[in-house]
């Protein structure tokens, strides 16, 4: 289940490339390891655990709060460190094109995620959901963060780290109608 959550940015990476043309590689591979390993940790920490009553509480928000947090600083930590530009140069267009890539990632390992995980959780529904809403989202995060040739933090963080944050928001909403433990009546 672990590794569906990451199969559309694997697909979407083997269809688009890398791009090293416009950024710095140093910035690229900064940004590729450091947003790997939050997303990679978020995910070990959504999936793995004490399930008979759902996970830890705090464990789950802290995925959902705390993933968009990191990403964006991953990327503010790498052009920091390779003294790039920080401003945003590009338009709507970009910012669009990339919210709507990370959209369309997140919804088949988010709608995976909620099927294997449906009517599970008799505790936290809403906070299982915005942790698998917001590992979902940051699969697709990565993807972008090898892809987009713009580094400008606002970009980063409205185009790359907002749509994160949406997966949680998303996930969340979802969790209290899709995970929430439910009575099946069989007579």
């Amino acid at each position: 289940m672990m590794a569906s959550s990451a199969l559309p940015a694997v697909i979407q990476l083997v269809r688009g490339g890398v791009d090293v043309a416009a950024r710095p590689l140093a910035y690229v591979a900064l940004v590729a390891a450091g947003s790997g390993f939050a997303a990679g940790l978020a995910t070990v920490w959504t999936f793995t655990g004490p399930a008979p009553l759902g996970r830890p509480r705090s464990r789950l928000v802290i995925v959902a709060g705390a993933l968009p947090v990191a990403m964006f600083l991953v990327a503010l930590a790498a052009s920091l460190v390779v003294h790039a530009p920080l401003g945003s140069t590009s338009g709507w267009h970009a910012h669009s094109h990339c919210i709507v890539t990370s959209l369309a990632l997140l919804a088949a390992p988010l709608g995976a995620s909620f099927y294997v995980f449906r009517c599970s959780d008799p505790v936290l529904p809403w906070a299982t959901g915005a942790a698998l809403g917001a590992v979902a989202a940051s699969w697709g995060g990565v993807t972008l963060a090898l892809q987009c040739p713009e580094m400008g933090t606002s970009h980063v963080a409205l185009a790359h780290a907002g749509p994160i944050a949406l997966g949680a928001l998303l996930g969340a909403v979802l969790g209290w109608r899709v995970l929430a433990l439910r009575w099946i009546d069989v007579a």
